[in-house]
């Protein structure tokens, strides 16, 4: 569910955000040897649903717990096996966009914890990629050339070495466990500690200790309210 003001200063100056929202409904069916996948629109200011949009002969969404995360005029999905579909509400499209090339050899749902779907840098479709083996953080992001041609460009890479190193006899355990949209930050879960990630600082922050055999999703959300405005004292959007 999206609230129809896109921005904090909307919400701070436009009431109808407390009555105007967008609802995006996802339906996910299996055939014999077919999968799809369908969204549909729906406009509370107008009260209509719009057409059901739907994308056939692709992987199932990773997680349906999993947020999606909302980068421009699109909602995005992470796909088992790191592909990701991608909902324009504004022009009513539903694709998929393969992940980076460099990955395109893993598949299988065992990976789908080590990639993250990110708001990237100048408001573009980003992902973050966990590498287990280097214990990095590889962030990508989808830029156009001078030719108009949309791909994948490698933008930067977090090392992790010192804030999850173990003797050489543990092995790590570290996982995506969330994403911020609001502060651009990962949730990261390691075999006993959770972190957050801040992307543009690089500065980590220790957020809690947990149960070694327990990782926990985060689902950030943003409170506000309009000063001097009792009426308006507490909402979500």
């Amino acid at each position: 569910m999206m609230c129809s003001a896109r921005d904090v200063h909307q919400h701070l100056h436009n009431e109808n955000c407390l009555s105007t929202f967008k609802l995006v409904l996802v339906c996910q069916e299996y055939f014999a040897n077919q999968k799809k996948v369908s969204v549909c629109l729906y406009d509370s200011k107008s009260n209509t649903w719009g057409d059901i949009i739907s994308v056939t002969d692709t992987c199932k969404i990773a997680n349906v717990a999993r947020p999606s995360v909302i980068v421009g005029n699109a909602l995005y999905w992470l796909l088992s096996g790191a592909n990701i579909l991608e909902f324009d509400f504004e022009r009513q499209t539903l694709v998929v966009i393969e992940k980076p090339t460099t990955y395109a050899h893993v598949t299988g749902s065992s990976v789908d914890m080590c990639f993250q779907i990110l708001r990237g840098e100048d408001n573009c479709l980003g992902l973050a990629v966990l590498s287990k083996l280097k214990l990095s953080i590889q962030l990508w992001g989808r830029k156009s050339n001078g030719d108009g041609i949309v791909s994948w460009v490698l933008q930067k890479c977090v090392q992790l070495d010192e804030l999850f190193s173990r003797p050489a006899r543990r092995k790590n355990v570290i996982l995506l466990a969330g994403y911020d949209e609001d502060t651009n930050a990962i949730f990261l879960s390691s075999d006993s500690h959770d972190f957050i990630l801040q992307l543009e600082s690089v500065q980590f922050r220790y957020i809690g200790r947990r149960e070694r055999t327990h990782f926990r999703m985060y689902y950030p959300y943003t409170n506000f309210y309009i000063a001097g405005n009792t009426s308006l004292s507490d909402f979500f959007c």
